[in-house]
């Protein structure tokens, strides 16, 4: 678009517009100083502060202000230095100076760079620190730090810093002839044992000091540049490392190795610190000359300018002489014809913005030795083209600082071999001069208040004019650096606008305006003698409005939470913008970086943002100071404006356009709750029950901190606090009046247990007419939140993409019911009966898991018996191809822990966990206990072990969890979920009535408690394997022959004498060996006598053993019928004497045991099911065959000895009851009469003591029965 098309309006017509009858110069009547003082950022006040100073008209307004600020903690380290130093001879700034004195003292970190820069403003050495050392105990160091042969007290501290920083702070009291506020902590007469060292700072090299944060300090006080470090390499002895700054013009370097990359890096900044320290003393050594040196051949580089290298303020303009300014366009016009670069830097005044000429390679740019004024060198970091031009690169560059006014004739007028960067500009110049000419100028107010022209109004045309300029501009153009990471430069919009505004100050404010209209802020040159008023704020505002026609935005204060290593607290207010109610608004700094790319938020709504700030300001003041700043970002709030703008500020500011939002952590993060339950852990103990119908339970206010209870302590200091803002759990919180009240009264009437179990699950409470929210305590908590989510509640997710097989409809529900649970933060129980698929539900849950939680999901641990290593690996070989698997069992086992990720299974043993602490020492996202009947008993090693591994899931798979016991029940429970269950003597006390009579009440209340836990399905019910046949079962009672008989009872009658006449680990041994031998015994006396089997004939067998006779004909009538068997022992070597009997017997046998190999496993189980012969035996030991394995060729299951627990029992048999089996399977128990075996066999059916002692350990359960008992339970005979 053509700037042609742009139409003109006069300054006269756009104050026109405005309610104000003329332009205020100066204060009017009635004005507020403090307010226009309060308006300002750290920079412009301080500016105020030493320009007051320098003129020695120390008014009370302006130490009113820096009171206020040093009060509030935003006095900068250079205000400070003044007050403290150049304010004495004032009267009225005595109690701010003592204010600026405690400042310093209460923050002693702030010491040592006030005296730094107060020496370096000086020009003298900074302080001498001497150092010593002490013990009263505990180590302390001392310190005294003297300057100029002034020195404070000696300070002492526990770290060698505080000592440091506390001398310092005495100094600055001494030297400011202010009362010592550390003098109750000075150390009198100490005895000093250490020289006194050199200067402190800048530090110089060979003095000890880290030779990289000496390099820091030269580079903070602005001698030199950043420092740029290039990463180390390596090299046959360690690494190498070079380092770089500018100083004065001149690249020094600095190399260095070492045996690691940090010692590389220390001494090549000790080398190039070296180098410096060098380079200034013959600075300061050389003779002053009468006349510039003689030219070298090559022109000399630029001379570093005295302010620091990272400055972004542009040097202030110098005066000139005629003869100057034609020098200096000598110079300008020499650089452009040479190829100069050039980029603006802008300023926070119009007036101020100037030109940057550099070398487009960033060498430093050649230039006379003396540039004449106003020229200046200049040093900024900008983003330059990389090797190739290709890659960017940051690069801190020196060049030429030009006024904008003075370019202009050069920039206006095209030339041979000048920089795309500068032909770049040439549109924006031109636009910039065409708006000028067609008055479209307006006056306006800079943020720190001073009077300035600008370019507007803002009107589409002009907005298509600055958007196609923009497009002209060459990367040289906006090069300045605006980030870090990644490297960002100012977006040519951003670069352009200030331009306009440069240039439009620039040709209005004329030499002649002043002479002719009267100073005044808007004609003398910058800044004003006087601060603007609130009238002028609101006058320009007025013309602001008319002449801006971009629609204001919505602002909004996002607040962050306080700071929580302050003792005073402070928080950042933070801008953010919207363009309208609908949308989401985002960081005011993304869109005065260029990073937004909304057009509705484009950086020209900056003025409108400013001013819609200083009228919020009315209401809450410190927006003032946010509207002061060059672009506004985010604003310190004290303690005291936080509150202020909580409790009154926040309604009239939303009125007007400014909303504020709250972080949860410090307003909404406090809650009352009516909590039920009990608060004093000693009142319900073990075994009492917390829901016992005769006990009240106390319900009372509960104040929580992000859903945290707090304490009492905490709870008492809330309700005590005298101010809203408190300090709580090292944070700050923000009180409403409600929970301060509710904090102070806390008890309410307590509730009958029922009422309370009822009111936590509903989660409301109605007292004296109102509703309230609760949340249960204690033990009841945890349950009751798991209570509210019915099983079947959650959505059903679909099967894991890597998934290789078809999930059951139950199985589908499992993996949606474990998704669920163990995604609100609970274990799970996964107890299907056997054949239902559980192995593959849990692969389906890691396959899930992993992919949709990601890294997060963590590898996968499953922990099983050894024989089921094997199937583990194959199953998920088989269902889940792409799963990276880990043995981890045997000797040559190996765990890298770093190269686990959450699409690994790392299957491992029980008897590998017990042993091996790798295993607990790896975090793990999900641990699955396989037949997690192995961990029943709470007190084993194997139980130990596996809760010390840590997982954020966990998840028990087992068969028959309901059939144990209810105290197996428990532990498995609690290893799922650790401590929701409570004791296990308190479970068993709660719900111990179940197991005599399964219809008393507490059976219901026991369902309800672990449904949400455990997921129990059978193959019996309802919809869930119809194509599953029945079993049934057949207990077969065989006498013993007379053999057995007589061994038997010898064995008892000799062992039970033993028994009676022994005690402690003695007795508990003789009793297991008896029912060891007894076990023998009724299974063949040929295992109990260690008999060898190659002699062994089958009848001889059979004629001296009831159980092998017995075995022989129900083998004979399956061989009849051709059906295939499986035969269970708990005996390695009865597996063999079975299997040489049946081979003997002509029967096609085989036997699987713990000392099978793995691969051999498999081919024995494969064999078997596809066996030839009609009616094949598989002889399995039920320790290493009982799970894990699908054995649906047999529809015969022999337990040739029980293994006295139903569980086990019944697992064995589910090798052949499962999914897959077609037909009825025949379970049968063979049984010697009146043996220990009867006597058991008849007792855990109705005994549930003896059932319990049985069933939780086994054989060591019986160890603690007495000799009564026991001979009761072993002697032979009937039952």
């Amino acid at each position: 678009m053509s700037i042609d098309r742009l139409q003109s309006i006069s300054p006269a017509a756009l104050a026109a517009r405005t309610s104000r009858p003329h332009i205020p110069t100066s204060r009017s009547e009635g004005s507020t100083e403090d307010a226009s003082l309060a308006l300002m950022d750290a920079e412009a006040f301080r500016s105020t502060l030493q320009r007051t100073v320098a003129q020695g008209t120390l008014n009370a307004a302006v130490a009113v202000e820096a009171a206020r600020r040093i009060a509030r903690g935003s006095l900068d380290v250079a205000a400070l230095r003044t007050v403290l130093f150049e304010t004495a001879a004032a009267e009225v700034w005595a109690p701010v100076r003592q204010a600026a004195i405690a400042a310093v003292a209460a923050n002693p970190a702030l010491a040592p760079s006030i005296v730094s820069m107060h020496a370096q403003l000086l020009r003298t050495p900074s302080a001498t620190v001497r150092e010593g050392q002490g013990d009263d105990g505990q180590p302390f160091f001392v310190a005294a730090a003297t300057f100029a042969s002034v020195s404070g007290s000696v300070q002492q501290a526990r770290t060698r810093k505080g000592a440091r920083q506390q001398a310092m702070t005495s100094l600055i009291a001494a030297l400011a002839d202010l009362p010592d506020p550390l003098a109750d902590r000075a150390v009198p007469d100490w005895n000093w044992d250490t020289p006194a060292p050199q200067h402190q700072a800048p530090a110089t090299a060979g003095t000890g000091t880290n030779p990289v944060s000496a390099l820091n300090e030269f580079h903070q006080a602005g001698h030199i540049s950043r420092p740029d470090y290039r990463p180390p390499t390596p090299t046959p002895t360690g690494f190498a490392a070079t380092v770089t700054a500018v100083l004065r013009g001149q690249k020094l370097t600095g190399e260095g190795t070492g045996p690691s990359k940090r010692q590389a890096r220390a001494e090549a900044a000790d080398r190039l610190l070296k180098a410096v320290q060098t380079a200034l003393d013959a600075d300061d050594d050389a003779p002053a000359a009468d006349e510039p040196a003689a030219a070298a051949p090559a022109p000399p580089a630029l001379p570093m300018p005295p302010a620091p290298a990272d400055s972004q303020e542009p040097p202030r303009a110098l005066p000139a002489s005629p003869t100057d300014l034609f020098a200096a366009h000598r110079v300008l016009e020499q650089a452009l014809a040479d190829g100069a670069a050039l980029t603006l830097l802008p300023s926070r005044h119009p007036a101020w913005a100037a030109w940057m000429l550099f070398q487009p390679d960033g060498t430093p740019l050649p230039a006379p030795v003396h540039l004449p004024p106003p020229l200046q060198p200049v040093t900024r970091e900008l983003v330059l083209a990389g090797a190739g031009g290709i890659m960017p690169r940051r690069a801190t560059v020196t060049g030429i600082a030009v006024p904008v006014d003075l370019a202009l004739p050069a920039l206006l007028t095209p030339r041979e071999g000048e920089h795309p960067s500068v032909t770049g500009w040439r549109p924006a110049l031109r636009l910039a001069v065409t708006c000028v000419a067609q008055q479209r100028v307006y006056p306006a107010l800079t943020a720190d208040g001073h009077g300035c022209w600008r370019i507007g109004p803002i009107t589409d045309p002009l907005r298509t004019a600055v958007t196609e300029a923009a497009a002209r501009m060459a990367p040289e153009g906006h090069c300045l650096l605006a980030g870090h990471t990644p490297l960002r430069v100012v977006a040519p919009e951003n670069a352009l606008w200030p331009l306009l505004d440069a240039v439009a100050d620039a040709m209005v404010r004329t030499p002649g305006a002043a002479p002719l209209l009267g100073p005044g802020p808007f004609t003398s040159p910058p800044p004003p003698e006087s601060e603007p008023t609130h009238d002028l704020w609101a006058w320009a505002d007025a013309i602001e409005d008319a002449a801006d026609p971009c629609p204001a935005p919505r602002l909004m204060l996002r607040i962050k939470e306080p700071d929580t290593g302050e003792q005073t607290p402070t928080a950042q207010a933070v801008l953010h913008l919207a363009a309208d109610d609908q949308n989401e608004p985002v960081p005011a700094s993304s869109i005065w970086d260029g990073h937004h790319t909304d057009p509705a938020l484009a950086p020209a709504v900056l003025p409108g943002v400013r001013r819609a700030l200083r009228r919020g300001a009315r209401h809450f003041p410190p927006l003032g100071d946010l509207a002061a700043q060059e672009r506004p970002r985010r604003l310190t709030l004290s303690a005291e404006d936080l509150a202020r703008l909580h409790d009154h500020a926040a309604a009239p500011l939303a009125a007007a356009g400014i909303t504020v939002q709250w972080p949860p952590a410090l307003l909404g993060a406090l809650t009352a709750t009516a909590v039920i339950g009990s608060h004093n852990t000693a009142e319900f103990t073990p075994g009492s029950g917390f829901l016992a119908l005769d006990r009240l339970v106390d319900c009372r206010w509960h104040i929580s901190l992000d859903g945290d209870p707090l304490t009492e302590e905490e709870m008492t200091a809330l309700a005590d606090a005298a101010w809203p803002l408190i300090r709580l759990r090292g944070r700050w919180l923000l009180i409403d009046p409600t929970t301060a009240r509710r904090a102070r009264h806390r008890d309410l009437a307590p509730l009958p247990s029922l009422d309370a179990l009822a009111a936590a699950l509903s989660g409301t409470l109605t007292l004296d007419g109102e509703t309230l929210d609760v949340r249960p305590a204690g033990t009841l908590a945890p349950l009751v939140d798991a209570l509210r989510q019915a099983p079947d509640a959650p959505r059903p997710v679909p099967p894991p993409t890597g998934l290789k097989a078809s999930l059951r409809h139950y199985q589908q529900r499992a993996l949606t019911w474990l998704t669920h649970t163990l995604g609100l933060g609970f274990g799970a129980l996964l107890a299907d009966d056997m054949g239902l698929g559980k192995t593959l539900t849990t692969i389906a849950l890691h396959l899930h898991r992993a992919e949709t939680a990601g890294e997060a999901a963590g590898p996968t641990l499953v922990v099983c018996p050894a024989s089921l290593i094997t199937n583990w690996k194959r199953e998920i070989a088989r269902f889940a191809p792409d799963t990276t698997v880990v043995r981890y069992h045997g000797t040559t086992r190996a765990l890298d822990a770093d190269a686990l990720d959450h699409t690994t299974v790392v299957i491992t043993t029980y008897g590998t966990l017990r042993r091996d602490p790798a295993l607990a020492a790896t975090q793990w996202g999900l641990v699955v206990a396989d037949e997690a009947q192995h961990i029943k008993n709470p007190a084993s090693a194997t139980a130990k072990a596996l809760r010390d591994v840590p997982a954020r899931a966990r998840l028990a798979v087992t068969g028959t969890p309901v059939e144990n016991t209810l105290t197996e029940l428990w532990a498995i429970l609690d290893w799922t979920n650790p401590g929701l269950f409570g004791t296990r003597a308190a479970f068993r006390a709660r719900y111990g009535t179940v197991e005599k009579d399964p219809g008393a009440p507490a059976a219901a209340g026991l369902a309800r408690l672990i449904a949400p836990f455990m997921l129990r399905r059978r193959k019996t019910d309802p919809g869930i394997a119809p194509e599953l046949p029945g079993k049934v079962h057949h207990h077969r009672i065989v006498a013993l022959t007379d053999e057995q008989t007589g061994l038997y009872e010898a064995i008892v009658r000799d062992t039970m004498h033993k028994i009676t006449t022994s005690s402690g680990i003695e007795r508990r041994g003789l009793v297991l060996k008896l029912l060891q031998a007894l076990r023998q015994i009724c299974n063949t006396p040929t295992l109990y006598l260690k008999e060898p089997l190659d002699d062994a004939e089958p009848a001889d067998l059979t004629r001296r053993s009831g159980k092998l006779a017995a075995l022989d004909d129900l083998t004979a009538t399956l061989a009849d019928r051709g059906e295939a068997a499986l035969v269970f022992t708990g005996y390695v070597q009865m597996g063999r004497i079975l299997e040489h009997h049946l081979r003997a017997r002509g029967r096609s046998v085989r036997f699987l045991h713990g000392g099978t190999p793995p691969a051999r496993r498999q081919e024995l189980v494969d064999a078997f099911q596809h066996d030839p012969d009609p009616a094949p035996v598989f002889i399995l030991s039920v320790k290493a065959a009982g799970t894990g394995l699908t054995l649906t060729r047999a529809e015969h299951v022999i337990h040739y000895d029980r293994p006295w627990n139903p569980a086990v029992e019944d697992q064995a048999t589910d090798r052949a009851h499962r999914i897959g089996q077609h037909r009825t399977v025949q379970v049968h128990h063979l049984i010697t009469e009146g043996t220990v075996e009867d006597h058991i066999n008849d007792l855990l059916a109705r005994k549930r003591a003896l059932t319990e002692a049985v069933l939780t350990s086994g054989e060591g359960a019986l160890t603690e029965l007495d000799d009564t008992e026991l001979a009761a339970l072993v002697t032979l005979g009937t039952r």
